[in-house]
């Protein structure tokens, strides 16, 4: 048996929002949806979507049609080291990552999966703007003055927001959990590709 090692990174974003997770190879997509959540930081309150660019390589066999394959059939172990992904969370505010099949290792018999080994900054709140709303909410909390850091505090309800936090260890105890959490009802399904191998960005954006 083995696991996959993810790179995942949201994309558009500087300094980089990544994390490192190793998850078994059998995981399925609708899976590896629950495990992004909790492995970022999100919510799992709006729809999402993978999307394969057209340059892939697949560990075994064929696997066609993809655009009509549901995510819980399509497997990690059906995608090779090299292979990178796109999973779009929230058709608003447009969060894109990138995950990047680093490394197939070997299951460790005394190593629980999924588990995060490594990774960097807080994810941004739910519902801040996608990429442009979070620099712009960054640049309001660093002023700490004006209209709009009134507005930022009041979304964020009081609650102090560090972009910098991250702990390995909280995700993984999030992780533990698992087996035990129920389904997404969030909708989403497997896109064969994009049209140039990654989601329509919205006018502006630096991608």
């Amino acid at each position: 048996m083995t696991v996959h090692q993810l790179k995942v990174t949201l994309m558009y974003i500087d300094p980089p929002i990544w994390r490192r997770l190793q998850v078994r190879s059998r995981t399925s997509l609708a899976e590896l949806h629950l495990i992004l959540q909790w492995t970022m930081g999100w919510e799992d309150c709006h729809r999402h979507a993978f999307g394969v660019p057209r340059q892939r390589r697949w560990r075994k066999g064929r696997l066609e049609p993809v655009k009509e394959m549901e995510e819980a059939d399509v497997t990690l172990d059906q995608l090779g080291v090299g292979v990178r992904l796109i999973y779009l969370y929230d058709f608003g505010d447009s969060w894109v990552h990138e995950i990047e099949v680093e490394e197939i290792c070997p299951v460790q018999d005394v190593v629980a999966y999924p588990r995060c080994l490594d990774g960097a900054r807080a994810c941004p709140p739910e519902d801040c703007g996608g990429w442009a709303g979070y620099d712009e909410m960054l640049e309001a909390l660093r002023s700490r003055r004006g209209p709009r850091y009134r507005e930022v505090k009041q979304f964020l309800g009081g609650a102090r927001f560090h972009p910098e936090a991250f702990s390995v260890a909280a995700v993984n105890r999030e992780l533990a959990r698992f087996q035990q959490r129920p389904a997404s009802d969030a909708a989403g399904g497997l896109e064969a590709h994009f049209p140039d191998g990654r989601p329509q960005m919205p006018a502006g954006h630096p991608g």
